[in-house]
């Protein structure tokens, strides 16, 4: 039996993750993180730190403030193809101008990056919403998990020519190592480039779409996104989802922007860290679909709970008794077993409890939380860090690990009231 349809509508929109998981991989978890301690803030020292953490809090702020005014204009003007076109591009081409930064300009990395970040996020808020314009609800979780498997393996196999690229650059006959990591940038636009433009030509089902009033457009925009915000107040199902799934998948996101510069802080060598990531895509791939089976077996919530208390696992314990490269890959290697799963099946089980009609403007709201969720992880992070180095507690414990630890609240929260979230059986009414 065909996995990923080659020509089907479905396919098309699972390869979009294919595509833009290459950003994920190469330029969030790997190489800006270690450019910009190298190359970008390389004088800075543990300001280094701290700097990455403020900057990745202030862009999640950015992107949860203007996410629900996107989708709620989406969700009446029926654009959410050309909206993702447009914040892809902007994101492609953002990420390829990252390669000619100089060094020592860690402003203008930043600002990049944060360009570059704020146009993946915005264009993952219009493909999530298109999920109901290439499937049916009984396949969400399927689906769903498919995007995630498939986003891991195409992002690893980029990453697998960049570090191949970077580690072999003198045999290659290029000018140094990071010459070769500078490639990679562009290498990640190209590929996204390439690979999107399957889903950026399917028809979209716009038979919700309310008639526009153009010069009340932001009037009928913020109406609206009125409405979806006082629809959720009044379903307690929903917003107990949305406020466990706020605290959960900030952990989850920091710990995917923040590792890398973990293990550089602790000492652990570029070029393993480099070997653990591509692990996780290695091993994330059989195990978001194996997630994904098991959510449609015995439904998608329990597995999302084990999934948070793997985390727990990593953030409290591994944040402390890593010691060297080989914990690292091992710790690592059990957040790929989950990493995809809990956000794949965060966006299935959500897309199970809201009604079909107000589909794209839930989504924009349930994207929304997950951004306002990337300020508070890695806020909490720097915080803890500064105040590790503050109060000298750095001579016992490095600071680093304090910041990781601290993670650990995050899922905790998340995990009591996960508990409270009612998951629809086959059959049932999505809507209290």
């Amino acid at each position: 039996m065909r996995i990923l349809p080659k020509f089907t509508r479905s396919g098309k929109w699972i390869l979009y993750d294919w595509a833009n998981s290459a950003f994920a991989l190469t330029v969030l978890a790997a190489l800006f993180p270690l450019l910009f301690r190298t190359v970008w803030s390389v004088d800075s020292g543990d300001l280094t730190t701290s700097r990455l953490g403020f900057a990745n809090s202030l862009i999640g702020f950015v992107v949860a403030i203007v996410s629900p005014l996107l989708a709620s204009f989406s969700g009446i003007s029926g654009n959410r193809k050309s909206y993702l076109i447009l914040w892809s591009m902007l994101a492609i081409i953002a990420t390829a101008t990252l390669a000619f930064v100089p060094s020592g300009s860690w402003v203008m990395a930043l600002l990049l990056f944060g360009i570059a970040r704020i146009g993946f996020q915005f264009s993952s808020l219009f493909y999530d919403s298109m999920l109901i314009d290439v499937t049916s609800p009984a396949r969400y979780h399927r689906v769903s998990s498919l995007g995630f498997a498939f986003g891991y393996i195409g992002g690893a196999i980029l990453f697998t020519i960049n570090i191949f690229t970077v580690q072999f650059w003198a045999q290659l006959g290029l000018p140094s190592a990071e010459f070769a990591q500078r490639i990679a940038f562009v290498s990640v636009g190209i590929w996204w480039f390439v690979f999107s433009l399957p889903l950026w030509n399917i028809s979209v089902n716009n038979k919700n779409v309310v008639s526009i009033d153009r010069k009340n457009r932001m009037k009928q925009t913020v109406g609206r996104l009125w409405e979806t915000v006082k629809f959720i107040i009044g379903n307690k199902n929903i917003g107990l989802f949305l406020l466990a799934y706020w605290f959960y998948i900030d952990g989850v996101h920091t710990v995917i922007l923040m590792a890398a510069d973990f293990g550089l802080a602790l000492g652990f060598s570029s070029g393993a860290l480099l070997g653990a990531l591509l692990a996780v895509q290695i091993v994330a791939f059989p195990s978001s679909l194996l997630l994904g089976w098991l959510a449609e077996r015995f439904r998608a919530k329990p597995v999302i709970a084990g999934s948070i208390f793997v985390y727990i696992l990593i953030t409290g314990v591994g944040g402390m008794a890593m010691k060297n490269s080989v914990d690292f890959l091992v710790f690592a290697l059990v957040t790929g077993v989950v990493q995809g799963g809990i956000q794949a099946l965060s966006r299935s089980l959500f897309s199970t409890i809201i009604p079909q009609e107000r589909f794209t403007e839930l989504i924009g709201i349930f994207n929304m939380v997950g951004r306002f969720a990337v300020i508070v992880g890695p806020l909490l992070f720097a915080l803890a860090h500064r105040m590790t180095l503050k109060f000298e507690i750095l001579h016992t414990v490095p600071a680093v690990r304090i910041g990781m630890v601290s993670l650990s609240i995050l899922f905790i929260i998340g995990m009591i009231l996960l508990f409270s979230v009612h998951e629809p059986r086959k059959g049932e009414d999505s809507v209290d």
